[in-house]
């Protein structure tokens, strides 16, 4: 048995490596050997296999809800964490035990060492979240795509009962390439024979070459979306308006946009034959931490710093939009200050994003008469873009904090006890802040 020593020396060693082994001619050669080694534990359970750009984290939470609702004993493998490893390799809606799951990567290592090969961050992790889900002899895993899908490790699964694409923006496009289109199509190369693809509505240039791609694999598509037509082309359309009846009353998670991931979530569920009881119940259980996730505090510390504190991890132009619409829709109405919390990679296209938010604080001027507070500051991650290149590169006015925490105290005490204050961007930030504030278990599943 592992000792708590050696274990930590598992925790530094993953720490230490790369996320991925090379940009941008990396291929599936090493999890396939590691997962050829381990018996391939991914083929002996049922999969269902989730990409997209935005959406695929809430999609993938839903549909292991459900699954759970449903009886199952159930998996999901998320990516990446918030502020833990073991936050990737869910059972039940729970972290495996950390314990558990760097002995994972200890077997991983121990194979890595004796095939010769060097996986990288993301696939070491990958495999250990296998070995755990076959070991554990779970009934289901929802396992999401850490980036693309055509050479994500995630992409050994050969067998999965569904895939699901639940969007296609830019991001990655160093890597996925510089058009929509193209970032479809790596998407969409998740595809296998036989297994159902469940896609997202999407643009018309999109949908064909994800239509093309699925048919390349003789996998049946469902295109999900009231605005498209059935052609005589072997093309499936799903309704906004599913036959499932969806409670949206006791809807558990916020924002417009999550109820087009349920709907999506939903209707993938009743293909594989889960009740509506069920679908319904998942839906009121499942629980996305970190996204539109607010905290309020129960009391107010002596400088009567703000007690709303609203966690999102807007990480791209398409994700800050959806956030920047919810604030002007559900949030208008804040009395006291917005102190927004912002940082960021510096593979995003960051550029955007300021422009994005300098745009959002002209329209709070004109709709509040004052003007949200930004303040910059620096996760600590080797490529996020220090502070002050972004309070530089901000037209508007802005603070520099360098110290996440640090910033997240500042912005209280700004906000005050009728304010909100928003914490947004790069999800390390998230991960490194939530945790000051949240003493709870990390779950994506309620009793």
């Amino acid at each position: 048995m592992k000792t708590s020593s050696s274990l930590e020396c598992e925790q530094a060693f993953l720490d230490s490596l790369p996320l991925w082994t090379g940009e941008p001619d990396f291929n599936l050669d090493v999890p396939r050997a590691l997962c050829d080694g381990l018996g391939n534990p991914q083929d002996r359970i049922k999969t269902i296999h989730v990409t997209g750009t935005n959406g695929k984290g809430s999609v993938s939470a839903m549909l292991a809800s459900i699954l759970h609702a449903s009886g199952y004993r159930v998996g999901q493998f998320a990516s990446p964490h918030l502020s833990s490893v073991n936050q990737r390799c869910l059972l039940g809606g729970r972290p495996v035990p950390i314990e558990r799951f760097l002995r994972s990567i200890a077997t991983v290592r121990r194979l890595a060492e004796g095939l010769s090969i060097s996986p990288s961050y993301f696939e070491y992790v990958t495999a250990a979240s296998f070995l755990v889900f076959a070991e554990e002899e779970i009934d289901w895993a929802v396992i999401e795509v850490g980036l693309g899908g055509r050479l994500d490790a995630t992409n050994v699964l050969r067998h999965p009962k569904a895939c699901v694409i639940t969007g296609v923006a830019y991001d990655h496009m160093q890597l996925l390439g510089e058009t929509l289109p193209k970032i479809a199509r790596e998407k969409a190369l998740i595809a296998k024979s036989g297994s159902p693809m469940f896609v997202a509505n999407v643009g018309r240039d999109c949908r064909d070459v994800i239509q093309e791609v699925a048919l390349e694999n003789d996998a049946p598509v469902y295109f999900f979306g009231r605005d498209l037509i059935s052609l005589d082309d072997g093309i499936n359309i799903i309704s906004t308006s599913t036959k499932v009846g969806i409670d949206w009353e006791r809807f558990a998670l916020w924002g417009e946009h999550q109820k087009g991931n349920a709907r999506l979530a939903g209707a993938v569920a009743s293909f594989l034959g889960i009740s509506e009881e069920a679908i319904n119940q998942g839906l009121r259980q499942v629980r996305w931490p970190g996204r539109l996730e607010l905290v309020e505090l129960a009391d107010l510390d002596s400088s009567g710093s703000a007690n709303k504190v609203l966690f999102d991890v807007a990480h791209n132009p398409d994700g800050l939009t959806v956030l920047l619409d919810y604030l002007k829709h559900e949030w208008s109405n804040v009395s006291g200050p917005l102190v927004i919390v912002f940082s960021v990679l510096d593979r995003k296209d960051w550029g955007t994003m300021l422009k994005q938010l300098s745009e959002f604080s002209s329209w709070y001027q004109l709709e509040k008469d004052a003007s949200p507070i930004f303040i910059f500051t620096t996760c600590h991650n080797e490529r996020a873009v220090p502070a002050h290149e972004l309070e530089a590169a901000y037209t508007g006015e802005s603070l520099v904090e360098d110290d996440p925490v640090q910033s997240l105290k500042l912005a209280r005490e700004i906000a005050g006890d009728s304010g909100l204050v928003l914490v947004t961007g790069s999800i390390f930030l998230v991960g490194e802040i939530r945790p000051t504030l949240v003493n709870s278990e990390f779950r994506t599943i309620a009793d």
